[in-house]
């Protein structure tokens, strides 16, 4: 009897992770003065841009007017810089062109790895004592329409919604939202040609559009935010340049701002500037880029991918 006890206790600490096993949020009741009847933990998280990991609740990039005719697989590496949370994510991304490109399809997914100091897994109110960890992300759905396009004396115009699925973890460390986002938007742009130039070609898109997403507060369930942009994208031969601006505006006030992001009276206001260079060599596309994050988003970002085009099939 005893060889199967000590047998069945060695089972039980090799197949169960010993972070499960080593689970204990004693130091987590004290520090948030939670007790036996206070609301759930959960109700603890608070669900903005302000108060999660940078991938929670991403802001759009700016959506083009003009749609990408190419089926494209991108690899692409994000290096999140916080002097609170150091994040880095791996994401794997496919667009997909249909009826003859005149609307498409794009799929985002990522891991994502993470190390936050004490100071915000406390203003967090994240539930795990060691703060860090590694964990599969949302996956995201985008869907775009071209409305119009190389229509003489008019500007091109589109559609997209977004969807934000549920899948993402950790959620007990204000990682991901646990629950699912949706936005809204209609992209108008032009594109101006200048063949005899050093820039060759510019384009300019502007996005008005809403972001939606769920949160834990009793008397208000949703977040309702305008989302805007702007870019302006120039180009040589095979190289670009795209300098955007873009964010989104919850009407939200609820939760308290943690002290790292400084006085600042709301946590839904992410807006981010970015810059990316990019250069076509035939099929491949590299891309480099740099993001600025204000208000609700004090990251810096580094981000470089690798691209894979080819012409959809006829």
């Amino acid at each position: 009897m005893n060889s199967l006890k000590y047998l069945l206790t060695f089972c039980l600490l090799t197949l169960v992770p010993m972070k499960i096993l080593g689970q204990d949020y004693t130091w987590w009741n004290i520090e948030h003065d939670w007790e036996l009847g206070d609301p759930h933990w959960s109700h603890y998280i608070r669900t903005n841009p302000a108060n999660m990991g940078p991938n929670a609740l991403p802001v759009p990039a700016v959506y083009k007017a003009r749609l990408d005719s190419m089926i494209q697989y991108e690899l692409r590496f994000d290096q999140f810089s916080h002097p609170e949370d150091q994040t880095s994510d791996l994401a794997a991304i496919v667009y997909i062109p249909i009826a003859e490109g005149k609307a498409a399809i794009k799929i985002t997914a990522l891991r994502e790895w993470y190390h936050m100091s004490e100071k915000i897994r406390d203003e967090r109110r994240a539930r795990d004592f060691d703060p860090k960890g590694s964990i599969s992300g949302d996956v995201n759905f985008e869907f775009k329409y071209q409305i119009l396009r190389n229509q003489k004396g008019k500007p091109d115009l589109s559609f997209h919604a977004g969807l934000k699925t549920a899948s993402g973890g950790d959620f007990r460390n204000a990682r991901f939202t646990d629950s699912p986002a949706y936005n809204f938007a209609l992209s108008v742009g032009n594109t101006h040609n200048n063949k005899n130039h050093f820039i060759q070609q510019i384009e300019w898109n502007l996005m008005l559009g809403l972001y939606v997403w769920q949160t834990y507060v009793d008397d208000s369930r949703q977040n309702d935010a305008p989302l805007y942009g702007f870019s302006l994208v120039t180009r040589h031969n095979n190289w670009s340049w795209d300098n955007s601006l873009s964010g989104y505006s919850g009407y939200q006030g609820e939760g308290e701002y943690p002290e790292i992001y400084g006085d600042i009276p709301k946590s839904d206001h992410p807006l981010i500037y970015k810059t990316e260079i990019s250069y076509l060599n035939n099929k491949w596309l590299y891309k480099a880029a740099f993001k600025k994050g204000f208000y609700s988003f004090k990251y810096d970002v580094y981000q470089v991918s690798l691209g894979y085009r080819i012409k959809p099939k006829a």
